[in-house]
């Protein structure tokens, strides 16, 4: 079956800095190699595939490295344009990465009222779980279908313990890129203007709802403040992160309640708009001291790697995956 399998893969376009679309370039391209010029061991390599982005490009299809990627059609989640090319294209199995909760549809009258388990006999949803117990929206799909992928043990436990059989393939980040700056932490605070002296806490979080918990970080900060009097002068904060944001909290407004005002610095907004590429990214971890992470959950949470790898030890929440990914080598 390898070379005329025929596969569906559903996520975020493959080329947007977001972490679905992270995950969905490595697994389908491959890692880039900067020193190889290219996208080395990903699945396009064996198999066809049509890939179904739901966010990251509207209107036009594209080739690339011999995978035709599918634009979002009408529906914001991509349902009809996932629906028309599984129809289409009649893969042999179908692999999401996405939010499966998001796949609910209370007309559907089919049990259960998820339109995912209808889409194809073989669909295999790469899913996060960041709750305990695994809710209804996730376990209700994740039970209907051939076989949910779990990203993290936190993940495939909650599965077991509900009797859903799955499998487990963690995240991963690409270590020719995210690596320690080979002339130090100072040169790299230099390198970005900053003064070597200060003390960096960096944050890469998506500004979206309530979940990434910026204000128990900002109040964290303020105590660390007010526990060690040395960091008043030298603490800075690094966000990567809108300060506003349609669905966000105004952060900018928020930042001087903690007395912060002028310990924060964001990523350009420049940036953030053209998206920062791996190598600024690692150029970003590189000027951290420490990562934090006090979310509420995460399905597994990229950033903490990518920090780790770097060399940057991790501040994170004693929940969901990110136990796993800081216990014994960082702070929980």
């Amino acid at each position: 079956m390898e070379t005329d399998l025929k596969i569906c893969y559903f996520s975020n376009h493959p080329f947007v800095p977001t972490g679905y679309g992270i995950v969905s370039r490595n697994v389908v391209f491959g890692p880039y190699y900067p020193d190889k010029r290219g996208y080395i061991g990903g699945i396009n390599k064996k198999a066809k595939i049509d890939f179904v982005s739901f966010y990251g490009s509207d209107g036009f299809a594209m080739d690339y490295n011999g995978v035709k990627i599918w634009p979002r059609r009408f529906d914001p989640m991509g349902r009809d344009a996932v629906e028309m090319v599984v129809k289409h294209v009649k893969p042999d199995i179908v692999f999401t990465l996405f939010d499966i909760w998001a796949s609910y549809d209370k007309d559907i009258k089919k049990n259960p009222p998820y339109w995912l388990p209808h889409l194809h006999p073989r669909v295999c949803p790469y899913t996060p779980v960041d709750h305990k117990p695994v809710p209804d929206g996730v376990a209700e799909p994740a039970s209907a279908v051939h076989k949910p992928i779990a990203m993290s043990k936190f993940g495939q436990n909650e599965f077991t313990k509900l009797g859903i059989k799955n499998a487990y393939i963690p995240h991963g980040v690409n270590t020719e890129v995210f690596k320690p700056d080979p002339d130090g932490k100072a040169a790299a605070k230099k390198k970005k203007g900053f003064d070597p002296d200060w003390f960096f806490i960096g944050i890469n979080a998506a500004n979206k709802g309530p979940r990434k918990d910026f204000p128990k970080m900002f109040e964290a900060c303020m105590k660390a403040i007010s526990q060690e009097p040395e960091l008043e002068k030298k603490l800075r904060i690094y966000i990567h992160s809108w300060p506003r944001y349609p669905e966000g909290i105004p952060l900018d407004t928020l930042i001087p309640k903690f007395g912060l005002d002028k310990k924060v610095i964001f990523t350009s907004e420049v940036k953030r708009y053209h998206g920062m590429s791996e190598k600024q990214m690692a150029e970003f971890y590189n000027c951290c001291d420490l990562y934090l992470n006090l979310g509420r959950g995460e399905g597994f949470g990229i950033p903490i790697i990518e920090a780790q790898a770097c060399g940057v030890p991790c501040l994170c929440t004693d929940f969901s995956s990110m136990i796993e990914l800081t216990k014994d080598h960082g702070w929980l």
